[in-house]
């Protein structure tokens, strides 16, 4: 039979240790979170410079149409500015696609380490256990 202080010792270590996965699951976990709320936000800023970047070269088409002579409104043109705009809403929608799926995998990451902290904190614990009746039975 072991003596109550190594009994102690082997408990408390294995406590902590548990305790110690359980807190780095946890931390994964918010980092992943705080990662996609970045992205998502990263994603935005890209939909929207994709927008303005539509906006400049429609007025820049506009501009050439008026210098040469042409009209803004002619078929021709309307066309043009048209597939210029799908074109910048596209891209727009393409950031937004990239940036959510880029968040989710960032969230389904975190759960998956936090799950994991769990799995290795039992298994800690089970050890300990496992070491701690070693001890006892001597």
């Amino acid at each position: 039979m072991a003596d109550p202080i190594t009994m102690s010792l082997v408990g408390a270590g294995t406590m902590l240790s548990a305790a110690g996965s359980l807190a780095e699951g946890k931390a994964a976990d918010q980092s992943a979170k705080f990662k996609a709320k970045t992205q998502m936000a990263t994603g935005t800023r890209k939909a929207a410079e994709s927008k303005r970047a539509g906006d400049i070269v429609a007025s820049n088409a506009r501009a050439q149409m008026a210098a040469g002579g042409g009209s803004a409104s002619d078929a021709g043109s309307i066309e043009t500015l048209g597939k210029i705009k799908s074109e910048a809403e596209y891209n727009a929608l393409a950031d937004m696609y990239e940036a959510k799926t880029d968040a989710s995998i960032s969230r389904y990451e975190g759960k998956v380490a936090k799950k994991a902290s769990r799995m290795k904190a039992l298994s800690t614990v089970l050890s300990g256990g496992s070491k701690a009746y070693g001890a006892y039975k001597g």
